[in-house]
This record gives C-alpha cells, structure tokens and sequence, in this order.
C-alpha cells in the first residue's frame, strides 16, 4: 500500500493539529501572506509590461480583501491593499477614462469608469484611514474641530518616518476620491484634509515613494482656486531634485497641473519629451514610468487643445 502522504491529507493534519492547540490558521496565513506582500512589492514596482502589471492587479485586491477579512487590523495588509486600489485606479482605470474621453469621445463610458475609478478611490481612503485609526481613533474628533485641530492631532500621534507612507496613501486616497466623485463642493470641502495627511507624511519623509508627496502637494497647490503658483514651482523643483528627473510621473504632474495653469506652453512641451526620451535609471521606478510616459504620449498628441 502507498503511504506516501497525499498534499490535501497533509494540510488538513496541519490544520486539525492547529485546531487542537487553539491556533487561528486563517489569521496565520493571512499574516505569513503579509509578510510575502511587503517583500513582493519592490518586483511589481520594477515590473517591466504595463498589461501583464495591469491584469494582475484585480486579482491582488480580490487576495488582499479576502485577508483582511480575517484579519482585520494588520497593517501591512491594510497598507498594501490601499496602495493597490490608488495604483490601479491612477494606472488603468483612469488611463482608460482619458482614453475613452479623448481618443473615442464616448463620453458616457468614461463617465462609467470614472465612477469606478471613484469607488476604488473611496475605499482605498476607509482602508487608510482605519489604518490610522489603530494608532489613535481621536481622528474624527479632531476634525469635527477643524483643520488645526486635525493637523495637531497628526503631528503628536505620527512621529516616525515609517508613519509617511499610511498618511500619504490616506490623503493621496482621499484627494483622489474628491477628483474622481461627482458630487463637487460637498466633497471638495475635505480636501484640507487630504492635503494636511499628506503634508504631515511629507514632514516625516519627503523622499518617500519617489517625492510623490511634493509632486502630490505641487499639483493640488497647482490646481486648486487659492492655489501659490510659486510655491507650487518650488515643490516640484524639490521633487525633480530629490529624485534625480528620474521619477517620471513628477513631470508628468508638473506638467499637466503648473505648465497648464501657468499657460506655458514650452514648458509643457519639454516636461512631456523629457518623458518620452529619458531612460530609467530606477528600478523601483520602472512601472510608474511606464505610466507616465503613456500620459506624455496621450498628452503630446493633443497640445494644440490645451494651448490653441
């Protein structure tokens, strides 16, 4: 007779055995798995094929969902799940949306996944901001005061450089959520918020993911109706600086939020064409390049309509 033990009868041994000695196998795996996440990340940030990244990512969030539901407050998972749903929502869904808006003129289908995009955005922010709850639940409280009671709520619960990478996702999240929503003033009223998360996360760590809280910080200062074109500039010379012009997607934001505001086409023009004809110097920075330069392209083609 075989004895050699068959996989499934191995697995369910392991989890009787666990069973009997009152492990939890579920929140076990979930927090192995974590530890597999946190490690994986750099190999999708220094992926190489746009479509490969992109279709892998829905079935990333389905995995990441499905943990958290068995163990709810890890943060690593928390974390890796929020920074999934921004990624994809900026990389593929709103690349549709523009190509769907400025390729196809299908206005309605864009309008579609604009709302996805929304969705994704929204819950990327509840994740975050539980996240952040678990280090201090007074967050609310602090806002309900206003924003400077909110800012120092952040600055006394998040100290560490570790710190910047939850707020950025939380006010990177939220922003993103407030642009994509369909709702306008109502939502844009929390964007202090957003900006104070990521200014706080900038103050611990302004290097963090490739200076994308400066460049983050540049374009909403870029953007918004009270906005300083000055500092603006400033942040994005800080960001460009910081990561060498290798992180192509601040070049991108510059353009498409300073060049635009300030009206100055040659600029525009020479931030895109950097994009497109600079090499990657970065690992870390290789899939984010493929997104931006695919912005560039779009946004090249089409000058004569933001600047006629």
């Amino acid at each position: 007779m075989d004895r050699t033990p068959r996989p499934l009868a191995v697995l369910l041994a392991s989890l009787l055995a666990a069973s009997a000695t009152g492990c939890d196998v579920g929140r076990i795996a979930a927090r192995s798995s974590a530890s597999i996440s946190r490690r994986a990340t750099p190999a999708l940030e220094a992926y190489f094929d746009y479509e490969i990244a992109g279709q892998g990512m829905p079935s990333t969030i389905l995995q990441l969902e499905s943990m958290i539901r068995v163990d709810p407050e890890n943060r690593t998972l928390l974390l890796s799940l929020a920074k999934t749903y921004v990624g994809y929502a900026y990389g593929w869904v709103e690349d549709h949306v523009e190509a769907l808006e400025l390729e196809q003129g299908d206005y309605l289908a864009a309008a579609q996944e604009r709302a996805r995009a929304h969705r994704m955005y929204s819950r990327a922010r509840d994740i975050a901001l539980f996240r952040l709850s678990l280090s201090d639940d007074g967050g609310p409280r602090a806002m309900a005061r206003g924003e400077r009671a909110y800012a120092r709520w952040l600055a006394h619960t998040f100290r560490r450089p570790g710190d910047a990478s939850g707020l950025f996702y939380a006010g990177a999240a939220w922003a993103s959520a407030i642009g994509t929503s369909e709702s306008g003033l109502s939502d844009a009223a929390d964007l202090p918020f957003a900006r104070l998360l990521v200014e706080r996360s900038v103050e611990l760590d302004p290097e963090f993911q490739s200076a994308s809280g400066l460049a983050f910080l540049a374009a909403i200062e870029a953007s918004v109706p009270d906005g300083d074109l000055e500092r603006s500039r400033v942040l994005f010379d800080r960001a460009l600086a910081q990561t060498d012009r290798q992180a192509f997607a601040v070049l991108v934001n510059m353009a498409n939020s300073y060049a635009v505001q300030t009206e100055d086409r040659a600029l525009y023009e020479a931030l895109l064409r950097e994009v497109l004809t600079s090499e990657d110097a970065r690992d870390e920075s290789r899939l984010a390049n493929l997104i931006a330069r695919r912005r560039a392209r779009r946004y090249l083609a089409r000058i004569d309509s933001r600047f006629p």
